[in-house]
């Protein structure tokens, strides 16, 4: 029997914000009340969410204590400044950003583990879905990977300046910073968060990170370079696994064949794989470009829409703790 819940949604207004309420929705998630949070430049704005008209509230005045669980669908900097509030009304805090100091790692059935949770990188939770089956079979000794992130990664604002750095360039016009460090378009950038010394930003290094602990596997070597590529959604990448035994080419694509946490979609034909496109709105993970490297070394592809794979789980964690 489920219980009551009432959910107040920071960012309601974004990107991400929209893709929570999208799957609230696909999953038919019970919630009781609803209460749309955004910044105060957004405030009297409203949604559209089950045939309703909400008003959204400004989140510096909103009392926490009226929701049971908050999901922080905004910026690390509106997380670090509005969490301990929601914490101490008692909510539960779920939160998108990763940027919630202290908070648990959701694992990626959506259990609840803590009163205070955050969703692991994108990528993170790519490579953990699709990794199992290799450490299950032959076991993982090191995970290589180049990741293509998309303008979404950054927020709406990087997808419109990304947008309009492209008309400028087609129009012979000067572009205009903001969200991205050099142009974006026509380009890739070897730069995805803030750099946190000279080898690492945080993007990498928090992947670098999560992955073992969503693993547990403390002494799993994970080597990220993660790239801001001029798309605009979906995130791909370039994955090669060190393995601990020898696999061969068939007996991977058999296992993965069968996995229930990825779908295999390789075919030697134009087209016969996933690209970022492909994968918009969509929360599974898939996988193409399978092949042998060595007898110990296995190279793929991984693409998966990053926005829409956290969104589910943290709905599935709002659905877990309506069901508990």
């Amino acid at each position: 029997m489920s219980k009551p819940c009432r959910l107040a949604l920071v960012g309601a207004t974004g990107a991400m914000g929209e893709m929570v309420l999208e799957q609230l929705d696909s999953q038919a998630v019970p919630v009781t009340t609803l209460y749309p949070l955004a910044s105060t430049d957004s405030s009297g704005d409203t949604i559209e969410w089950q045939g309703k008209s909400l008003r959204v509230s400004a989140v510096d005045d909103f009392d926490f204590s009226q929701a049971d669980i908050v999901v922080f669908a905004a910026s690390e900097r509106v997380v670090q400044r509005h969490a301990a509030r929601a914490q101490a009304s008692g909510c539960m805090v779920l939160d998108l950003s990763g940027g919630l100091p202290g908070a648990s790692l959701m694992v990626l059935e959506g259990d609840i583990t803590s009163s205070s949770m955050v969703v692991a990188e994108p990528l993170a939770h790519m490579l953990a879905r699709v990794l199992p089956s290799f450490e299950e079979e032959w076991g993982v000794a090191a995970v290589h990977v180049t990741a293509l992130y998309p303008a979404a990664s950054r927020g709406r604002d990087a997808v419109e300046e990304l947008a309009q750095q492209t008309v400028a360039l087609f129009n012979n016009q000067d572009v205009e910073l903001a969200s991205f460090p050099v142009r974006s378009a026509f380009n890739a950038i070897p730069q995805v968060g803030a750099f946190i010394d000279a080898q690492h930003t945080r993007t990498e290094q928090r992947v670098a990170e999560q992955l073992p602990g969503l693993l547990q596997r403390d002494d799993l070597l994970v080597s990220v370079t993660a790239v801001q590529a001029p798309v605009f959604y979906g995130l791909a990448a370039s994955v090669t696994l060190e393995l601990d035994h020898e696999a061969s080419e068939e007996a991977v694509r058999t296992r993965l064949d069968t996995a229930q946490t990825v779908l295999l979609r390789d075919e030697a034909k134009a087209g016969g794989y996933m690209t970022p496109i492909d994968v918009i709105g969509k929360a599974d993970v898939f996988v193409s470009r399978l092949r042998q490297i060595s007898p110990r070394r296995v190279g793929f592809w991984l693409c998966a829409d990053p926005m829409c794979l956290n969104a589910t789980a943290v709905v599935q964690c709002v659905a877990n703790w309506v069901q508990a």
